[in-house]
């Protein structure tokens, strides 16, 4: 579990993703080594594409089997596909990746829009903060996925943010 203090220090930086001098690789990815760059990159952006596709059979095997998912550790593809596929994310993009050491993990944080905004998001328009970990395995890189809504109490619960260009409309709950 990241600690609180972590989290909040991370949300507290993003904004658009920004570029180093001269353009090219954003600055969001440089806590991962430069040679795993590329590969990140690629394994990430698949990984998302599948859960906008709504792929969940196929976003389990990017799945990070090491990192309890529901309270267990190791569930399997059927319990996995059950309790994700209710609400996929339409759009997700990436402010910053953060190594956390404790937990050999990167934090990805970034901007997200779901297929269905859950009623403690309220009436947010455009996307919330949210962020998944990855983690580098001998298989590869590996994602905790789907991104989860991150809610920081310090700051007044959920913080909105903004995604351009916009996707399709998320479905919202009343209030």
């Amino acid at each position: 579990m990241i600690p609180a203090i972590v989290v909040a220090l991370l949300l507290a930086t993003h904004a658009a993703p920004r570029y180093a001098a001269g353009g090219g690789e954003p600055e969001v990815y440089a806590s991962i080594p430069a040679e795993e760059r590329a590969g990140f990159r690629a394994a990430l952006e698949k990984v998302l594409e599948l859960e906008r596709e709504g792929k969940w059979d196929e976003v389990y095997e990017w799945h990070d089997k090491e990192e309890p998912f529901g309270g267990k550790a190791n569930v399997s593809r059927t319990t996995f596909v059950r309790k994700v596929r209710g609400n996929r994310p339409l759009d997700f993009v990436v402010t910053g990746v953060y190594y956390i050491p404790p937990e050999r993990i990167w934090s990805v944080v970034g901007c997200a829009r779901f297929s269905r905004m859950p009623p403690f998001v309220g009436r947010q328009s455009g996307g919330v903060v949210a962020s998944f970990h990855a983690r580098r395995t001998v298989d590869g890189w590996r994602f905790g996925v789907p991104p989860n809504i991150r809610v920081d109490m310090d700051a007044g619960g959920v913080q909105g943010c903004a995604i351009t260009p916009p996707g399709p409309e998320p479905v919202t709950h009343p209030n």
